[in-house]
């Protein structure tokens, strides 16, 4: 499930609207409903955090604690489905950041 889908299904288990999730959360309604649509699909962090306080829940169950409970293929999967969804700039400095963590990792070997 994507995380706009998710987002939609705690509110409305939650029985909130969108004005009552945004009011709680401090992230507009209009974003919020781009979410749900699937207009938008990687929002920050920040935000991700910020809606997980406004359903009152941990940031785990918003994002899903498949990636702790599972194996590494799994987490692998899981991995991939999300890089389909960033954009190609999202992509390009996921590479670079990754290309920095491997850089780090040769200095701590040194």
């Amino acid at each position: 499930m994507n995380i706009g889908k998710k987002i939609k299904q705690l509110r409305k288990e939650k029985g909130l609207t969108l004005q009552e999730l945004a009011q709680r959360s401090g992230v507009s309604p209009g974003y919020i409903s781009m979410l749900e649509r699937g207009y938008k699909r990687s929002p920050t962090l920040d935000v991700l955090r910020k809606l997980a306080k406004g359903l009152d829940i941990r940031l785990p169950e918003l994002i899903g604690e498949e990636m702790i409970s599972v194996s590494e293929d799994e987490k692998v999967k899981v991995l991939l489905r999300a890089a389909d969804e960033l954009s190609k700039l999202d992509l390009e400095s996921l590479e670079s950041l990754l290309n920095a963590i491997r850089e780090l990792k040769k200095k701590d070997k040194e």
